[in-house]
């Protein structure tokens, strides 16, 4: 049987270029601390009140005179624009920036008390004014957008870890991690179990998905979407961690606190007709065949996170 994959795009009635490079040159915040790239992450920490961008942002030699008509050409009126977006505070703003030849650069100061959790660093490049004519094929008013960068993840705020989940979850790059097999640098998630506080690293490079799980909205179809997104993560995310821990449990015992917290838990789920006493033994036979027993726990799992409820409630919301 044979099967169809359909890929939604946008396309423009005029000539638009998908390939602004866009690079923060530095980031410095208000206590001096300069803060380093991960890929396209730029992770400001806790205390803070203020940081400055510094970026570059730049089209392929040629490029910009082929966004607007020949009219234009010698001169073209475009310009940059570069803007902030944070879905949890709703804040939306941006600067314009001129062009010198190919290239603009310039700075942006950002604020700790106007944003939370992350926020998307783009840059547009925009008409300045419009055509004095219609040209088929080319932008025509002021303001309209004519190319785009990839996005930039700004961590205003470390999250902190969840009691729920018994894991940290982060953002960064997974292009630019080299521990990370080639193949396996386009996954959405990866976690990181081995240690004494959890993470559940989400793919930055994927910018809208990143940004969309971002968010800490609760209506709407975005924050649904959301949901339904986590709650399959976080179901194979918790299998990974009970199972590290069951193994552990069965050899010389638990390696790390948060093993006992997810055993306790999940032996509840999975057993609750038998004494708390027996569980952890039940679990050490059961063992024997893991493929029976990662099926019980996306069972349980999927009870205690409500799947079809949330996949209902996104539906009514689309």
């Amino acid at each position: 049987m044979s099967t169809t994959t359909t890929r939604r795009d946008r396309f423009l009635p005029y000539a638009y270029h998908r390939a602004l490079e866009f690079e923060i040159d530095a980031c410095t915040r208000d206590d001096a601390t300069s803060i380093e790239q991960d890929g396209r992450v730029l992770r400001l920490g806790d205390a803070w009140r203020s940081a400055e961008l510094s970026f570059t942002a730049r089209l392929p030699v040629g490029t910009r005179a082929k966004l607007v008509p020949a009219p234009d050409r010698d001169s073209p009126p475009l310009a940059v624009l570069v803007t902030l977006r944070c879905e949890t505070t709703r804040v939306r703003r941006g600067q314009v920036f001129a062009f010198t030849d190919e290239t603009a650069t310039g700075a942006m100061r950002i604020r700790r008390d106007e944003l939370a959790g992350t926020a998307e660093l783009m840059a547009w490049v925009v008409r300045t004014k419009p055509t004095a004519r219609r040209h088929a094929g080319y932008a025509q008013g002021a303001g309209l957008r004519v190319a785009q960068s990839p996005a930039w993840l700004v961590e205003i705020d470390r999250p902190a870890p969840s009691g729920a989940h018994g894991f940290e979850v982060l953002f960064k790059s997974f292009a630019s991690d080299p521990a990370i097999p080639a193949r396996e640098r386009g996954n959405l998630y990866r976690l990181d179990s081995a240690q004494v506080v959890p993470v559940l690293w989400l793919n930055a490079d994927h910018t809208e998905v990143a940004a969309m799980l971002a968010t800490e909205g609760t209506r709407g179809a975005r924050a649904r979407l959301r949901d339904v997104t986590f709650e399959r993560i976080l179901a194979a995310v918790r299998v990974q961690l009970v199972l590290r821990a069951a193994a552990h449990a069965a050899a010389d015992g638990p390696v790390y606190p948060w093993e006992t917290l997810v055993l306790d838990d999940a032996l509840e789920r999975l057993y609750p007709a038998v004494a708390t006493t027996a569980r952890l033994a039940r679990m050490r036979d059961e063992l024997a065949d893991p493929a029976e027993l990662v099926a019980r726990l996306d069972d349980v799992f999927q009870a205690q996170e409500r799947t079809a409820e949330v996949l209902r409630k996104l539906l009514e919301d689309s």
